[in-house]
Order: structure tokens, then C-alpha cells, then sequence
């Protein structure tokens, strides 16, 4: 990776759903683009958030991580200007969702906007499995891993960056004095 490092750390990621699109691009993926020479960049694909809601569909979230790559490069995520990872490939990340879950209270996780969202356009009622809320702490741990320092995301997804910071603040507060 050969940015101009700065110390400003941006993460920044998908869910490997299927490719990209346009609403990604004017949501983030343009705005990733322009900060890859400047900042320390780095993209997830958030495999793991696509087992919440397709445990049963493991070909699939790989074939669709291949995609997203695919897409991202296309769009000009340059890889030797941001480092692009699997979720899964970074233990932290799945560690730090445990630990995090135990710092929120299961109604807060449950009035996140954009999980009501999901659940009522995926249609999931009360078929979704216990991971699904999850992935917005999971969230807040993908960004706490990293010491992100800019998160670059839509707006649907400003809810999971209120979260982060809350959990930030609860950990700080119960470990760090």
C-alpha cells in the first residue's frame, strides 16, 4: 500500500450481497475513491455480516465477495492504495462483537433504525436468526478494530456509527477508568 499515510485511518466496506451499484457509489464507494490518496485505507468485505441473514448459503457470500472486490476495483478502489480484506481473516473483529454485546442492552441493539429497516424489507418478522442484530455490534467492532478515524458511509448507516460511538464510550468508561 503506498498512500501518503497521514495517520488518519478510514475503513470502509460492504456486505457481500451482490455487486455494487450505484446507490453504493453515491453513498460511499465515490467518496472512498477520492480519500485513498490521502488517507490509510481500508476495505472491508463484511462476509460475516452476509451469514446473518444466509448461514445456508455459504457458496453464495463467496461468490458475491469475489464480486464486490470485482466492483470495487472497477470503481477505482485501488489496491495499492487501500488494503482489501475479508471480515472473516481478522479474529479481532469477531472477538471484539462478543465482548462489545455484553456492553449493550439487548433493547438498545433493537431500536437501531436500520435494523428495523432490514427486518421489515427482507421481511424476516420473527424468522431472523440471533445473529442479525448482532451485526450491528459487529459493526461497531469492524470500526473499533481499526481505530478508524473516518468512516465513510450512507446514510442508512449513520445509526451503526452512533452505536460505535456508544460502545466506545461504555468501554472507556467500565476498562479504561
Amino acid at each position: 500500500m503506498t498512500t501518503q499515510a497521514t495517520g488518519h485511518r478510514v475503513l470502509t466496506g460492504d456486505t457481500p450481497t451482490g455487486n455494487l451499484h450505484l446507490g453504493h457509489w453515491v453513498g460511499s464507494v465515490k467518496r472512498r475513491v477520492q480519500m485513498q490518496g490521502t488517507h490509510d485505507c481500508f476495505f472491508l468485505v463484511a462476509n460475516m455480516h452476509a451469514y446473518t441473514t444466509r448461514a445456508d448459503k455459504a457458496d453464495e457470500i463467496r461468490r458475491d465477495c469475489i464480486e464486490v472486490v470485482r466492483d470495487a476495483l472497477c470503481m477505482g478502489i485501488d489496491p495499492e492504495r487501500c488494503s482489501i480484506f475479508l471480515q472473516t481473516e481478522v479474529p479481532a473483529i469477531a472477538e471484539l462483537t462478543y465482548l462489545f454485546a455484553m456492553l449493550l442492552p439487548y433493547n438498545r441493539v433493537m431500536r437501531n433504525p436500520t435494523l428495523k429497516d432490514e427486518l421489515e424489507v427482507k421481511g424476516l418478522k420473527d424468522t431472523y436468526s440471533f445473529g442479525f442484530p448482532l451485526y450491528t455490534v459487529g459493526q461497531t467492532a469492524d470500526i473499533l478494530t481499526f481505530r478508524a478515524h473516518a468512516v465513510p458511509v450512507g446514510e442508512d448507516q449513520v445509526p451503526h456509527i452512533e452505536l460505535t460511538r456508544e460502545v466506545a464510550r461504555r468501554f472507556n468508561k467500565m476498562y479504561c477508568g
